[in-house]
């Protein structure tokens, strides 16, 4: 066992390392990412379910039990990539095909994704949709992700991952931001760094 990836003794004041809880988690390479399950920290928008029954305000993140808050703050030790193409015909929407990794999809068209038409922008963004999902661990010690898309929030993803790779783990916290394209009006996450 590498001194890394030792226990923490009761003696010691430094917090465990989150190297087993990022494999563990399917970030970073680990095999056995479908064994866990985190929970997830969800951006409410106009029509989510929660804002349309009045629970929540949008612009708020949901977290797992329903409780709203209007920011996430904590360290983001992890990202990785996923990619999903949706089938929206005849009023149903599938998944018609999906990359855990963002690098191989598995479905209709599958393959590798950098070569699949769908996955490259025209005039007009690709249809197979880009997203980084973080791991934040919040103050209280209990792990969250938050997927942000490219679509809406690539200016947040470049800054995190630029942060990411420089520091390894990055304290933030994460609010939304409204954003008015047209007659589309949707939050976006925004991060503000904590150093």
């Amino acid at each position: 066992m590498s001194d890394d990836m030792k226990p923490v003794s009761a003696n010691d004041t430094k917090p465990a390392p989150v190297t087993d809880l990022r494999d563990a988690l399917g970030f970073r390479g680990a095999e056995d990412a479908d064994l866990v399950r985190i929970p997830r920290a969800r951006l409410a928008q106009g029509l989510t379910p929660e804002v349309l029954e009045g629970l929540v305000q949008p612009g708020s993140f949901i977290l797992p039990g329903g409780e709203a808050v209007s920011e996430l703050v904590g360290t983001i030790t992890a990202v990785r990539k996923s990619r999903v193409l949706w089938n929206r015909s005849e009023g149903t929407a599938e998944v018609q095909c999906s990359s855990q990794d963002g690098e191989t999809g598995y479905g209709d068209p599958g393959g590798p994704c950098n070569e699949c038409p769908m996955a490259q922008w025209t005039d007009k963004p690709p249809a197979c949709t880009l997203s980084y999902e973080f791991l934040l661990l919040q103050e209280s010690g209990a792990p969250v992700t938050i997927v942000m898309s490219t679509r809406s929030a690539s200016q947040t993803i470049g800054m995190l991952n630029l942060a990411l790779r420089a520091k390894g783990e990055v304290p933030v916290t994460i609010r939304s931001q409204l954003v008015q394209k047209g007659s589309k009006r949707f939050y976006v996450p925004v991060a503000e760094f904590r150093w």
